[in-house]
């Protein structure tokens, strides 16, 4: 089944409020191009691994790249799914267990903008190939 969802959309500024995301925006203007290339790199690479982890190891991959915290949050189609990474933690094994194989790929639309030294919002369409278990 070929899914086409959502634009995923990580952007941790906006959780931060508008005094969070005036700080990023001074650390971003005062990162070098080089920096800024490198943590954008980062990110790059980052998003190649949970594609081709997810699409390994299935959906129980997601949990290597969540924080368990309260500082993760999901949303999916403009609702929170997820309000913290200990609730998403309890349902993956579940969510999972319903997927007999997922294949992962990012758009050809990835955009990338480092924020700050360790901070990158990622933006990207994507492309779900998914076979449920039979039920």
């Amino acid at each position: 089944m070929r899914v086409r969802r959502w634009v995923l959309l990580m952007c941790a500024a906006a959780s931060l409020g508008f005094q969070g995301c005036d700080y990023f925006a001074d650390n971003s203007r005062s990162l070098t191009e080089a920096r800024r290339a490198a943590v954008e790199d980062g990110a790059r690479q980052f998003t190649a691994t949970v594609a081709h982890d997810v699409t390994q190891d299935g959906p129980i991959a997601w949990r290597k790249f969540f924080a368990e915290g309260p500082e993760f949050f999901m949303a999916v189609n403009g609702k929170l799914a997820f309000p913290d990474g200990q609730s998403a933690e309890k349902v993956i094994p579940e969510i999972a267990g319903q997927f007999k194989h997922i294949e992962l790929r990012w758009g050809n639309d990835l955009r990338l903008d480092a924020l700050a030294e360790n901070l990158c919002s990622v933006a990207t369409s994507y492309t779900e190939n998914i076979e449920l278990q039979p039920v």
